[in-house]
């Protein structure tokens, strides 16, 4: 239970970053808690972000979502918290108060956007967001992996492809007619050397050797991971896994006999 609250206070930090909207959102809580407790549609507010955190880092309820969805995207839970609509309620509030007075609303509003601007960063700024030229909205990189494979396979072969959890996350959006061993993060993992096979091809140093062989008990035909070095690069082809391309830093390998 102890690491389940710990789970809690990590995926908190990591929702937030390096922002202060959850500042912005304890003041709106604050706010409503002095000014606007009386309104029926505030006390739901209320009711609603109290309840939910107290489930959110309750050592008990945590650890029973967590084990529902798991600890790595527990902070996902709390885009259940109305934190926009909060907010931006609260500086509606705020500035409304200041009655029939323009010169102190047009103030109040400017210091609410200046808060909420400087408070935080534009996703399409921070690395988050990236523009693609695939109808699938879709990494890039993929899609010319993808298209690498397609334009390598053999006619009637079918694709089963191993590799790490980046490309797993897109690559049967773009091609669903690709198998894999299993999906992101492993699930969905076929047996217990899918699950071997994958935690090399996400290691930061796989074993090649190791790759090789759970990648044939599995009967995989593509493997796609960061490209190793030269030398394993020729252990590969001497296995029968060819580099047949690259894309940026991966690797495109196909086994043939």
């Amino acid at each position: 239970m102890k690491d389940a609250l710990l789970v809690s206070l990590d995926a908190w930090q990591k929702y937030w970053g390096n922002g202060f909207y959850e500042y912005l959102l304890l003041i709106a809580v604050v706010y409503f808690l002095i000014f606007g407790r009386k309104k029926e549609r505030v006390k739901l507010f209320l009711i609603y972000v109290i309840v939910f955190l107290g489930i959110f880092f309750c050592p008990v309820t945590a650890w029973i979502i967590q084990k529902c969805v798991g600890g790595l995207v527990y902070w996902r839970v709390l885009w259940l918290v109305p934190g926009v609509p909060l907010i931006g309620y609260a500086g509606t509030c705020l500035i409304q108060k200041a009655g029939k007075k323009p010169l102190v609303q047009w103030a109040l509003l400017a210091v609410v956007t200046a808060l909420l601007v400087l408070c935080g960063k534009g996703l399409d700024r921070d690395g988050f967001y990236q523009k693609v030229h695939n109808v699938q909205k879709i990494p890039d990189e993929i899609v010319e992996i993808c298209d690498l494979i397609n334009s390598q396979k053999d006619e009637d072969e079918e694709i089963y492809l191993a590799t790490d959890d980046k490309v797993a996350s897109y690559v049967r959006i773009y091609d669903p007619a690709v198998k894999m061993p299993y999906g992101r993060g492993r699930q969905g993992a076929k047996n217990k050397v899918a699950r071997l096979l994958h935690d090399q091809l996400v290691a930061e140093t796989p074993v090649i050797k190791k790759v090789v062989k759970y990648a044939k008990k599995l009967e995989c035909n593509y493997l796609v991971f960061p490209l190793p070095s030269e030398k394993k690069q020729i252990y590969m082809d001497g296995k029968g896994f060819h580099l047949i391309g690259q894309v940026n830093g991966y690797g495109i390998f196909k086994y043939s006999e």
